[in-house]
Formats: C-alpha cells, sequence, structure tokens
C-alpha cells in the first residue's frame, strides 16, 4: 500500500491554498492504514481538478490519487 507523509499533507495543503482552492487535505493514520480525504471550508471546486494539482505533487513520488468510488472526498493513493 502507498502512503503519504504527514509533511506531504502539509505540502499539499500549502499547495491548494496557493491555487485558491479551498480544500484541506486530512490524513487519519492507524495500524499502518491510511485515510485520506478533502474537506471544503469554502467554495466548491471539481474534484477531478483538485487530484490533478495533487498529482502533479505527487509526479515525483511515484505516486497518484484519485477520488472514491463511494465517496469522492474520500482518496485513494496508488
Amino acid at each position: 500500500m502507498k502512503n503519504l507523509s504527514i509533511f506531504d499533507v502539509q505540502d499539499i495543503n500549502t499547495l491548494l491554498n496557493q491555487n485558491d482552492i479551498d480544500y484541506i487535505l486530512k490524513i487519519k493514520d492507524t495500524c499502518g492504514n491510511q485515510a485520506i480525504s478533502l474537506e471544503c471550508v469554502g467554495k466548491k471546486t471539481d474534484i477531478d481538478t483538485i487530484c490533478k494539482i495533487i498529482n502533479i505533487f505527487l509526479k515525483k513520488k511515484h505516486l497518484q490519487v484519485r477520488p472514491g468510488k463511494i465517496n469522492p472526498l474520500q482518496l485513494q493513493v496508488y
């Protein structure tokens, strides 16, 4: 399973803020599993647009995110 560090999450939140995206990336880490989700704190933005911005950052780490099938705000890392 692919994982993000807390530092990655901080950097992604800074990147979202710099791009005027009113979402916060949150991480829950328990017993080797992670749950990564987005929380809207202002105006709504298309989830695919947000994932593209995050994936630009994650490309150097050979990671990508995509929206969850049931809950699009619950991101999957692969």
